[in-house]
């Protein structure tokens, strides 16, 4: 928000008390204030303002729209300016399922290392949720596995994409009584 609150993910900040935030070409300290493993949430503090931020979109998900992410991937390899994803939305159900921690939606966005915490825009330019975690063939086998049961025959190169849930974050942030615009 205009307040220097930071939305990301839990496992990006997970164990850190403090957090190296780069913005508007600067460099911030933040402070972990909330987050919720469960949801793969967390909000993190800078001490300056920042002008620019994403609202939400609220209005209802459609399977099919198209998604844009934006990320920092493999910046080793890739180097430090952002990618930008495109995708749909390919499942509007956010219920917990074999593969889906409850809170998450499915999408067709291509998710790399790197791209978790990144925001998830609408064509309307409205945050519709932040890229989260991706389970791919093999890590399916192994929860197949887990159940005793036998993985349909799939791709090798297929991979079930998630972000968090935009209205799920923000019941999460009303819960917390946290504002962000």
């Amino acid at each position: 928000n205009k307040n220097g609150v930071f939305l990301t993910n839990h496992h990006v900040i997970e164990s850190c008390k403090n957090v190296a935030i780069e913005y508007n070409g600067k460099m911030g300290i933040g402070r972990v204030i909330r987050f919720d493993r469960d949801l793969d949430v967390a909000l993190v503090h800078v001490k300056a303002p920042t002008p620019s931020y994403a609202p939400f979109d609220f209005s209802p998900a459609q399977a099919g729209e198209t998604l844009v992410a934006i990320g920092y991937p493999l910046t080793w390899m890739l180097g430090k300016s952002p990618t930008v994803s495109e995708g749909k939305l390919t499942n509007t159900g956010d219920e917990k399922s074999l593969i889906n921690a409850g809170g998450f939606l499915l999408t067709s966005i291509p998710i790399a290392a790197g791209n978790s915490g990144g925001p998830v825009y609408t064509r309307r330019g409205g945050l519709r949720g932040i890229v989260s975690y991706f389970v791919d063939k093999e890590m399916l086998e192994s929860r197949f596995k887990e159940f005793g049961l036998e993985l349909p025959s799939i791709s090798s190169n297929t991979s079930f994409n998630f972000i968090v849930s935009g209205p799920r974050i923000v019941e999460w942030l009303k819960y917390t009584k946290t504002t962000f615009s």
